[in-house]
């Protein structure tokens, strides 16, 4: 049966075959036309994963919470710099058609290596084309995403120095830049073999990867492949050599019963079924003198062995047979015994000389410890290991069942017996991260991953892409067994693969008590996120924390040392995002956003400041009187506030102060040292006057003057220039009220 192994283009639609590509492409090494036109496939592949994310973020803006988010974000931001790398090769080749400068050897390696980018990218652009706006953030499989973009950035790698040798004329530098480019080479298709495989970018979907026709948009074809029971000892037939190799039409078959079987769909499948067979039958005709035999009377052994006949094992022992050979199935009569849990009969296959550490046959064979692990059958493990057997080099068995279905209680017996808590699969990974990340039975993970640190497993491990497991307990939402690893000495300090800190990434997700935990077990407060912002920052701006626990943070940060008047990597400080960030547009400031303000003024911040977020960019004393916030005004004076400096418009807080005719202010300002003469548009003095208010005349020193108090120039000048965007109280303007000769003529 053929495998799918078509690819749709993502710009014509046309079918592309990945096989075909590189069984033409690998005759003559990659010619001219083929790295031009794979380049474009790759360029446009590229450019529809981005847009498809862009448009994808462009509709969850609302979203609160957006590390999944991010990750896709930073993945289009890569697929865009290989949309321009792998879109500029088909130009530069047009003004020099000529590959002459690459040697045959790499010409032949990127023949492979470039169809095998193509189809992975169309693998990833399928599974983004699974997200839209009503996708649940935590279904997003963040190591999916990581992985993709791996492989992207491999790909922009390979490109880059595939550009430069194209354009290189110097023999020597091309010899130094070929060795690049075969490094470059494995690197991409290293990361592309991560990225198909086990690449379900949702997490908990009921499709554990993506096939090859998944790449080509439409479902896979051919028969679904039907799960049998596996093969017992006692059903495998007696061997013979003449065995007919396909089932001869008189012979009675038994049926398989089915609740389905009357349905239209399940005798179509049936008849697909038996075509099928039909096909695996003249297969194992064809293939019948190479295919393995067992040798003679091994399956009436195992058979034996599976039923606990000793009488009939030792019949069989006796007339000369391999007591280690493998039946037809790839087992040994010691496997069959201990998977049949006749321990008497495996003990007596012992006595009998049978070696406890030969595997089944076949490239995954597992040795008989293994068979008795899966049974979780305790006697035949003791059994085995005081008469021979092992448990070093159990690493590859020993993952599968962490991984798998065995309980907490086994795996720790299996540690007790010699199992590697260090164990690591082939690709490097640590048995901690692979049950925390793949394990099956994912109701008792928390226990099996307490029982591997019980037994020493290292708290601070990371997963294959370098991201800590404490960070991958976040991701899943384990903050029990977070807490579990940093009792254990995990780093409360560890960074993701993209170098965001824990406890960064604990306040995205809104989990104030969280924060809390990691600051008091020693988590670094002036942490910066992967934009350089500092966690007080991220306190503040965060749109998930209520701002009561933004008050609790900012005072637990300031406590701790962090200055009030940090700014970001744009130059907007800490004080200027917590006067933004409050529930009035207009109004006074809450206590609790006081609170901040207070907090973050007597522990740096600069009163004094521009507030850049504002209109005009006011001081924090002229927003307080704009807003007629006297506790906030207050405050400002006792942190520092001086009463001389003019925001952008040229207004100093003594003047905003007598326009809205606040004697206690104003006398408060005087105290403080407000200059009455300051020059301006308009002078303290000058407006007490024109405001015919005694008590505020009196403040300033101002003489009271009959008639005319200034003329009606200054009041228009007044009224334009101090009257315009204040709020319009009762008593937001001092009325002047000008003698009749000084009224503004008609004109």
């Amino acid at each position: 049966m053929r495998s799918c192994c078509c690819v749709a283009c993502s710009c014509c639609g046309e079918p592309y075959s990945f096989l075909t590509a590189i069984k033409t492409s690998t005759m003559s090494g990659m010619s001219f036309s083929a790295l031009s036109s794979v380049s474009s496939h790759l360029a446009s592949k590229a450019q529809a994963g981005s847009n498809s994310i862009d448009h994808l973020l462009s509709t969850r803006s609302h979203d609160t919470i957006k590390t999944e988010l991010d990750k896709l974000g930073l993945l289009s931001v890569s697929l865009r710099q290989l949309e321009y790398h792998a879109g500029q090769v088909p130009g530069e080749l047009a003004t020099d058609p000529c590959l002459s400068s690459l040697s045959a050897e790499l010409s032949t390696e990127l023949a492979v290596a470039l169809p095998l980018c193509e189809y992975t990218l169309a693998v990833v652009i399928k599974q983004l084309s699974r997200l839209d706006e009503n996708t649940p953030r935590h279904k997003i499989d963040v190591s999916t995403v990581s992985r993709f973009d791996a492989f992207t950035k491999s790909s922009i790698t390979l490109y880059i120095i595939l550009r430069g040798l194209l354009n290189t004329g110097d023999l020597v530098a091309v010899e130094a830049k070929e060795s690049e480019a075969r490094q470059a080479l494995q690197d991409v298709q290293t990361a592309a073999g991560h990225a198909s495989r086990n690449c379900d970018i949702l997490s908990g979907a009921d499709s554990s990867r993506t096939t090859r026709s998944d790449a080509n948009g439409g479902p896979a074809k051919g028969p679904q492949a039907r799960e049998h029971p596996p093969l017992t000892c006692s059903e495998l037939p007696q061997y013979s050599d003449r065995m007919p190799a396909v089932i001869s039409p008189g012979t009675n078959v038994p049926e398989i019963s089915s609740q389905s079987a009357s349905t239209s769909q399940n005798k179509d499948s049936a008849s697909a079924t038996g075509f099928f067979d039909s096909l695996t039958s003249s297969f194992k005709a064809m293939t019948a003198a190479i295919r393995f035999k067992p040798e003679p009377f091994v399956v009436p052994l195992c058979e034996a062995a599976t039923r606990g006949s000793i009488p009939q094992i030792q019949g069989l022992l006796g007339e000369g047979v391999n007591v280690d050979g493998h039946n037809e199935a790839g087992l040994t009569a010691l496997i069959c015994a201990i998977q049949a849990r006749q321990l008497e009969a495996a003990r007596y296959l012992l006595q009998a000389g049978a070696d406890p550490k030969i595997r089944s046959s076949g490239r995954k064979g597992k040795p008989p410890l293994y068979h008795a692990s899966v049974a979780q059958y305790e006697p035949a493990v003791d059994l085995l290991l005081t008469n021979g057997a092992s448990m070093a080099g159990s690493d590859d068995w020993f993952l599968d069942l962490l991984t798998g279905a065995a309980s907490a209680d086994w795996i720790a017996l299996l540690l007790t017996r010699g199992a590697s808590v260090h164990a690591k699969d082939s690709s490097g990974r640590v048995a901690i991260a692979l049950a925390l990340q793949h394990r099956k039975k994912k109701e008792d993970g928390d226990e099996v991953v307490a029982t591997l640190l019980a037994h020493g497993a290292d708290p601070n491990a990371r997963d294959l892409y370098g991201t800590p497991l404490v960070h991958l307990c976040l991701q899943q939402d384990r903050d029990n067994l977070m807490t579990l690893l940093l009792e254990r000495g995990a780093n409360v300090n560890g960074t993701d693969m993209y170098g965001s800190p824990l406890v960064v990434e604990v306040l995205k997700r809104g989990n104030v008590a969280l924060v809390k935990a990691l600051i008091t077990r020693g988590a670094d407060v002036n942490s910066t996120d992967i934009y350089g912002n500092r966690l007080i920052i991220n306190t503040i701006t965060s749109t998930s924390l209520s701002t009561t626990d933004k008050a609790a943070l900012v005072e637990i940060l300031t406590q701790r040392g962090v200055q009030g008047g940090v700014a970001d990597n744009w130059g907007v400080t800490a004080l200027d995002y917590a006067v933004a960030n409050t529930a009035s547009k207009t109004g006074p400031l809450t206590d609790v956003e006081l609170r901040v303000v207070d907090l973050l003024t007597s522990h740096g911040a600069d009163p004094n400041q521009r507030l850049t977020k504002q209109p005009g960019y006011p001081t924090l004393l002229t927003y307080a009187l704009d807003r007629q916030d006297w506790k906030l005004f207050r405050v400002a004076l006792s942190r520092g506030a001086q009463p001389n400096i003019t925001d952008n418009r040229g207004r100093t807080p003594l003047l905003i102060a007598l326009q809205y005719g606040e004697p206690e202010v104003v006398a408060l300002l005087i105290e403080k040292g407000a200059d009455k003469n300051q020059a301006g548009q308009v002078t303290p003095v000058e407006m007490a006057r024109a405001s015919r208010d005694p008590q505020l005349m009196q403040l300033l020193g101002v003489p009271p003057v009959e008639g005319a108090r200034v003329y009606h120039t200054l009041s228009r000048e007044v009224r334009h220039r101090q009257g315009r965007g204040l709020n319009t109280s009762p008593r937001t303007t001092v009325e002047m009220d000008l003698p009749p000769q000084y009224e503004e003529r008609s004109t």
